[in-house]
């Protein structure tokens, strides 16, 4: 028999429909990025936020659907951020769940932030259980990216290393520590870290001083990883039924979606 190939629905949504979906079903929205680890320079860069939404039954229950859109005030995705541009990326309930369960720093960031910008009955739903995330597999993420960013952290001619990425790499070592020994992901970081992980953003370290940094930092995440006592990995039955009350909770609370949403 011949098998047909059905090509997602969503990937004929234009840019502004999927905006407005995105937009309308909205549970959960809040600031990220440096602004929110308390990193940032005052005055300098962009701002990042990350929305969560719910599909609509047409798209949840059909073949319209999109996992993610990323909208952006410059509107040239490929041209860089300027100083005060926002940068918002939306992405389902499915998508963002499945993302925590992997363990995701950026995705687990949103669940700890300690003020939203909205957040619905749906969007509390996740924020109340978010202890589900907190796993060995988590703390590995973590440490995968903190190796990423120091594999792929271009080289400052003068420096020997690229100031934001090792600031990045530090960071991510400090709150994967922290969710594993405390259950606690810090966001903002503590003063101390903050004042540490900006000077390291603006360049006043030696190499030598960034190498034993991350060194230390490596060691003391593996040694917290390999003695963790808590869960391998998520309760996927858990999650599961977290992702069902989180779309009943949502589709309870808006009226109908009418039929653009699958034109």
């Amino acid at each position: 028999m011949r098998s047909i190939k059905l090509q997602s629905h969503g990937d004929l949504l234009k840019d502004d429909l999927k905006l407005a979906i995105a937009r309308e079903n909205e549970v959960l929205r809040g600031l990220i990025g440096s602004e929110a680890h308390g990193t940032n320079i005052p005055g300098k860069g962009d701002r990042d936020e990350l929305g969560i939404y719910v599909e609509p039954k047409p798209q949840a229950l059909g073949l319209s659907t999109f996992d993610h859109h990323v909208y952006r005030s410059v509107g040239n995705h490929n041209s860089p951020s300027r100083t005060g541009d926002l940068d918002l990326t939306y992405h389902s309930a499915r998508k963002f769940l499945r993302l925590c369960a992997g363990g995701n720093p950026t995705m687990l960031l949103l669940l700890w932030l300690p003020e939203y910008l909205s957040k619905t009955e749906a969007g509390e739903l996740m924020v109340q259980n978010r202890d589900l995330f907190t796993t060995r597999r988590a703390g590995r993420s973590f440490r995968g990216f903190m190796g990423k960013v120091l594999r792929e952290m271009p080289r400052d001619d003068d420096l020997g290393y690229h100031p934001k990425s090792a600031m990045h790499a530090l960071r991510l070592g400090i709150q994967g520590r922290a969710l594993l020994e405390t259950g606690v992901m810090p966001v903002p970081l503590k003063d101390s870290d903050r004042k540490w992980l900006t000077d390291v953003r603006l360049g006043l370290y030696s190499l030598a001083e960034i190498s034993n940094m991350v060194e230390e930092a490596e060691s003391a995440i593996k040694n917290v990883i390999e003695t963790y006592a808590g869960p391998e990995q998520v309760d996927l039955s858990a999650v599961n039924s977290l992702f069902v009350d989180v779309h009943e909770a949502h589709w309870d609370s808006v009226p109908a979606p009418v039929n653009r949403w699958c034109s």
